[in-house]
């Protein structure tokens, strides 16, 4: 239970966020792609120049972005698989500890059945003694 209030959330939360920049990821190299398509169209601009420096500009902005973009790709991924891992040591806790309960519950069970046998052991011992004081009771009525 603790597990999945602590880590799954936590690990969710990474697969989304993951999913999102692998997105964004997409969407930039889309355009940039078309920004290297509008190389050959001058329309917006008064000279050759003008829009090569501003597709340049672009493309830079746009690498710098995809460059963040796969910092934090990685970074999540790296978290992810922290988190993994961590679900996996978890797990393996939780295998330990149930092993250790089926341990120590077939070690109760032992022990029960051993304290009903020492008490019917003693039973029997008090059982013996009052046949033993009732023996001796009848020799000594019968002495006297």
């Amino acid at each position: 239970k603790e597990l999945k209030e602590k880590v799954v959330p936590d690990f969710d939360n990474a697969k989304e966020v993951l999913q999102r920049l692998s997105n964004e990821l997409d969407e930039a190299t889309k355009k940039m792609e078309g920004l290297y398509a509008k190389q050959g169209r001058g329309r917006q601009f008064s000279s050759k120049k003008e829009r090569d420096a501003y597709l340049q500009e672009s493309i830079n902005d746009l690498k710098s972005a995809k460059s963040d973009k796969e910092t934090q790709l990685r970074e999540q991924q790296d978290r992810l698989s922290n988190l993994r891992r961590q679900i996996g040591n978890e797990n393996k806790g939780i295998d330990q500890n149930e092993a250790k309960i089926e341990k120590l519950a077939a070690s109760l069970v032992s022990l029960n059945k051993t304290i009903d046998e020492k008490r019917r052991a003693r039973l029997k011992i008090f059982e013996e003694r009052k046949d033993q004081q009732r023996k001796i009771e009848e020799l000594h009525t019968r002495l006297k």
